[in-house]
């Protein structure tokens, strides 16, 4: 039986620990899984090459990153988004991924399929469960009636941009 304490759980040898976002007391931290969550929101770009180096004297480590996509460009998250394109890219086209999984759900192209319900389990493929048909359904008719689309692409269908509402996107210019 694992035994839960103010600030972990213990269960024989194993500590599952909840540690900050302050990179400075990581070192010397040695650890056989490291579970990130919300990378999207880590600017902290030491962060991540700190619990990367806590594993490396396991010979299995393992290593989740999860989130959504979020509005914080240029940091962590552009970086493993930009490395999981490459690596399905790379079994798409028959080649070794290495010990890397990537799964991404997102939309194929969210400008169409936004709207259509049929495609949403695509960006969410918990729909129904953890987020209900009916409110992403008010939030897409409230962005259809607003023309207010960043938070609803971001938040609802993994579209990585910034925190701005744009007019126009970089590709139409």
């Amino acid at each position: 039986i694992a035994k839960c304490q103010r600030d972990d759980i213990r269960y024989g040898d194993s500590i599952f620990k909840p540690l900050g976002r302050d990179s400075k007391s990581f070192d010397g931290f040695n650890a056989s899984c490291v579970i990130v969550d919300e990378i999207h929101a880590i600017t902290d770009d030491e962060l991540y090459g700190l619990l990367k180096q806590a594993q490396a004297s396991r010979t299995k480590p393992l290593m989740c990153l999860i989130t959504t996509a979020g509005f914080v460009r240029g940091h962590l998250f552009d970086t493993k988004y930009e490395e999981a394109e490459a690596i399905i890219r790379d079994i798409e086209l028959g080649e070794d991924p290495g010990s890397t999984l990537p799964i991404v759900y997102e939309l194929d192209d969210y400008k169409k399929e936004a709207a259509d319900e049929s495609a949403w389990m695509k960006a969410n493929p918990a729909m129904g469960v953890i987020k209900s048909y009916d409110y992403l359904r008010d939030q897409v008719r409230a962005a259809q009636r607003t023309n207010r689309w960043n938070d609803v692409y971001t938040k609802d269908f993994n579209v990585p941009r910034n925190g701005e509402s744009l007019f126009f996107e970089l590709s139409e210019l």
